[in-house]
């Protein structure tokens, strides 16, 4: 793995690990916080693996940042 593979892979900021699973975690816009009834939204990517984590995170990241 070379220094840009390895910058590509620590670059998903909204990636958490519980346990040995990975999710996407995205805050919630305060105004819409009242309507959601939550302040942040978690979805399980289905992986243990990091890189494939992080591949699953970019465009779920892209599609929450547009909305």
């Amino acid at each position: 793995m070379d220094a840009t593979q390895r910058h590509n892979l620590s670059t998903c900021t909204h990636l958490i690990k519980r346990g040995s699973r990975y999710y996407l975690r995205r805050r919630v816009p305060s105004d819409l916080i009242p309507v959601l009834g939550k302040s942040e939204i978690t979805k399980a990517l289905g992986t243990s693996d990091r890189g494939l984590a992080v591949v699953l995170c970019r465009p779920r990241c892209r599609f929450a940042t547009r909305q």
